[in-house]
């Protein structure tokens, strides 16, 4: 049974898995006893067991699917405008970057932030800070004009 759904669980740790699934008859070791030391769940220890008897590998399968759209160089264009300008939005970088490119190969601001992602960029949004107002202004001109003649004693407080 295909458990592609499943989290990816390491080469070694399913090699290891699956020999003691397929040895644990003639060690006595029990499937909760292998589940609760390998952190991998009894029925997914079924499944490498049932595997590796009818395969007898325990290698994921190849899995056919859409071929990726992104090239490494689309890729790296993506990452070199990520670092040029990092509060530009994923929207205005697809303008830039699928300039010159022919319609099979433009990319979705989707993909932009799926890369960014996939690279270990994080997206941030600018902080809100309201501009000041003439009133605004107007009341730091008389705070700093009334506080124009004290001294640092006053200030160290």
């Amino acid at each position: 049974m295909d458990n592609s759904n499943s989290r990816r669980i390491s080469p070694e740790r399913r090699m290891e898995a699956t020999i003691r699934m397929v040895q644990r008859s003639q060690t006595g070791e029990s499937v909760s006893e292998i589940s609760r030391n390998t952190g991998i769940s009894r029925q997914r220890l079924y499944e490498l067991e049932d595997s590796y008897n009818q395969r007898r590998s325990v290698e994921d399968r190849s899995r056919t699917g859409r071929p990726s759209k992104v090239t490494p160089q689309i890729e790296s264009r993506v990452i070199r405008s990520l670092a040029s300008d990092p509060s530009e939005s994923s929207k205005q970088m697809k303008n830039t970057i699928n300039i010159g490119l022919n319609p099979k190969e433009m990319i979705s601001d989707r993909t932009i932030r799926r890369i960014a992602v996939n690279r270990g960029l994080r997206s941030r949004r600018p902080a809100f800070k309201p501009f000041l107002t003439q009133q605004h202004k107007a009341q730091r001109l008389e705070f700093a004009k009334s506080h124009l003649n004290r001294d640092m004693r006053f200030w160290a407080m």
